[in-house]
Parts: structure tokens; sequence; C-alpha cells
């Protein structure tokens, strides 16, 4: 990896259902976010306009069934995955080991 994607912060992981999400979003009916949906949370995260209290309070994962664990930034799991993609497809699991 070369540094900064473009959508740094804008993807979470959860770690224990292993699927990724948006950061402040529930889980949408579909198979990917739309363009639009992931331009919001980019500008979002370049603004910097959210307080840290927040940012925490939104770091919950939303799929039914999980249990709510702190999702970690897809960045730090593609640094051990190069091989996912940098828009993580929706509902899909990805491993970490």
């Amino acid at each position: 990896m070369n540094g900064s994607s473009g959508y740094d912060g804008v993807f979470l992981w959860c770690r224990v259902c292993n699927r990724c999400y948006l950061r402040g979003e529930f889980c949408l009916v579909g198979s990917q976010w739309s363009d639009e949906e992931i331009e919001n949370f980019r500008r979002w995260k370049v603004d910097g306009e959210v307080l840290e209290t927040m940012r925490k309070s939104t770091r919950k994962c939303p799929y039914g069934g999980c249990g709510g664990c702190d999702g970690i930034d897809w960045e730090r799991v593609r640094a051990v995955h190069p091989e996912y993609p940098v828009i993580p497809v929706k509902c899909k699991r990805y491993l970490l080991f």
C-alpha cells in the first residue's frame, strides 16, 4: 500500500462477523453501497467535522446477530490482506486469518 486510498476511515471491519460497513451506517438491503453513500462518507472524513465521541459511538457493527463489536478501520485489514478491495462488498465476509 502506498498510503491513503481516499477512503480512509470510511469503512469499518467487524472482527466478530468479518463483514464491513460504512462508519455510522446500518446495513442496507442490497449487494453494494451506492457511489453517493461512499462519497458522502469520504467527504465527511476529509472535512473532519465530527467529534471524537461521535466517532467512537459510530463504530458498532450494524449486522443482525453479530453482537455489536467495535469496528476496525478497513485499511488495517487491507495492510494484512492487500488483495482485498479498497471498497469492500457489502455483507461479504473477509477473513483476517
